[in-house]
């Protein structure tokens, strides 16, 4: 017995080195490896196997391919016809908007995300307001619906949208849905029978009960996205699920969210941005041409700048990333940021860090209390440093902020499904607008100081009284942050 004992402790040993010099080896950011590294050692065994679901490293372009659009004759002439128009306004005019043309210039070319110049935006604040325009647009679809969502419950909102849906696709109108197998678990197989019997076209992204399942449990689709006809696209922070909609009646805590309705040229990105993820979980080759230039006028003309950032795990440039490190080191007055979970890695910190110290006003709202308790710790461990060279933090005390909203300076405004965390950055496939409008990034700011009406501005002075072991707690959560 106690040579068997012994046998199986060295053979554990042995895998738990052999995965070591392997995180050693991918050379990782060292502060991923070393959360990694801890992991293992920290949780002997279930850190083992957490290591397993949580710190699969994928290949670049394994999963989600854009090459497709370059396969397009129709798209790559689009995209550098919107992109062309942008540079000729740049280069003629004194336009604000040169100060963040390196954003633009990076989005382009290094992601052929492709910027478009005549957009409406409308901010639609909490659930409440997001599905009453959702739901009408929704009924008034005449040819294609296209639904992504990270979470999808089968309760009162879901089963509504459900039915819409139904009805729609006995109208004859085409309906495609994409659903995270983790964050939709509540679409089960009767739902998945029930919508495909009604000629409803539903695919989960990465099904959890696989042989893959080791691999990519961690590898999640946290998108949410809504296109309508080719004409109208809802994104922001919205998941399909009662939680979102506070009504007199709800008996969740209230929930403070944010998503966009939007109407123009952009749309067309938002149905590339779709479709990428569609022709990996459906495995279809269609190149869907057809239904992305569906509408050609759009009749809007009023010099809203649209710009759509995306990335995942198997991306080769981390464009929400970079696009807002670059919006946050570019910042010359204000930086206001709205997140649930705050994270962030080391070079986004020091961006942040560095703007409070050159005189730019920061100001962060986070929850009081997020929904995990591990995540609130290790965001309580980066505010000391902040608060202490002059960024603000203020906590939210009417529920929980859900909405993942930055703004910067007068023109540039950022919303969509990114957590200021690791986990979005790097793990998650993501979507995030980037806005180059004054009167939105008005409409934005309006938004956040109505928000901070229900917040409590921290101390420095008090915060640091925290006790010890509270302290201890938050740093200890803080090391597992890159794989929370």
């Amino acid at each position: 017995m106690d040579i068997a004992l012994w046998i199986l402790t060295a053979f554990y040993y042995i895998i738990i080195i052999a995965i070591v010099i392997k995180i050693l080896l991918e050379n990782r950011k060292p502060i991923y490896s070393t959360a990694l590294i801890a992991l293992l050692i920290v949780f002997p065994i279930i850190g083992l196997i957490l290591f397993f679901f949580l710190a699969y490293k994928m290949n670049k372009s394994t999963f989600v391919s854009k090459k497709w659009h370059n396969e397009r004759k129709e798209i790559q002439e689009w995209k550098k016809d919107m992109y062309e128009k942008i540079e000729d306004k740049i280069s003629n005019t004194r336009t604000k908007l040169k100060e963040w043309n390196k954003i633009i210039n990076m989005l382009y070319l290094f992601d052929k995300a492709s910027p478009t110049y005549n957009n409406n935006i409308e901010i639609l604040i909490n659930g409440e307001n997001f599905f009453y325009k959702l739901k009408k647009d929704l009924l008034n679809a005449k040819k294609h619906i296209h639904l992504e969502f990270y979470v999808f419950d089968n309760d009162i909102i879901g089963n509504e949208i459900i039915n819409i849906l139904i009805n729609k696709a006995k109208e004859g109108v085409k309906i495609k849905c994409i659903i995270d197998s983790f964050g939709a678990r509540a679409i089960n197989k009767k739902l998945f029978k029930l919508l495909r019997a009604n000629n409803i076209e539903i695919y989960s992204f990465l099904p959890l009960f696989t042989p893959k399942l080791f691999r990519f449990v961690n590898i999640r689709d946290h998108r949410k996205l809504v296109v309508i006809d080719g004409k109208t696209a809802y994104t922001g922070g919205i998941n399909v699920a009662d939680r979102y909609i506070n009504t007199p009646k709800a008996k969740h805590r209230y929930w403070r969210d944010t998503g966009v309705r939007i109407t123009g040229d952009s749309v067309k990105s938002f149905q590339l941005q779709f479709f990428n993820i569609w022709k990996f979980v459906s495995k279809q080759q269609n190149d869907f041409v057809d239904e992305i230039f569906t509408e050609e006028d759009n009749n809007i003309n009023n010099n809203c700048v649209i710009q759509l950032a995306d990335s995942g795990p198997d991306s080769e440039y981390q464009s929400i990333f970079n696009s807002l490190f670059i919006a946050i080191t570019n910042a010359q007055k204000d930086i206001l940021i709205q997140t649930p979970y705050f994270a962030p890695p080391e070079e986004l910190y020091m961006a942040i860090q560095n703007a409070a110290l050159s005189g730019i006003n920061v100001k962060i709202i986070i929850p009081e209390f997020s929904d995990n308790a591990i995540v609130t710790n290790a965001t309580r461990s980066y505010i000391d440093s902040l608060l202490n060279v002059g960024v603000e933090f203020y906590m939210y005390q009417k529920g929980f902020i859900h909405s993942k909203v930055i703004i910067i300076d007068d023109l540039l405004s950022s919303i969509g499904s990114t957590n200021f965390d690791f986990r979005s950055f790097f793990s998650n496939y993501e979507l995030n607008v980037m806005i180059f409008n004054s009167k939105i990034n008005k409409e934005f700011k309006q938004m956040f100081f109505d928000d901070l009406n229900d917040c409590k501005k921290l101390n420095y002075q008090d915060w640091k009284k925290r006790h010890l072991t509270t302290k201890i707690k938050e740093s200890i959560c803080r090391l597992f942050a890159p794989i929370l």
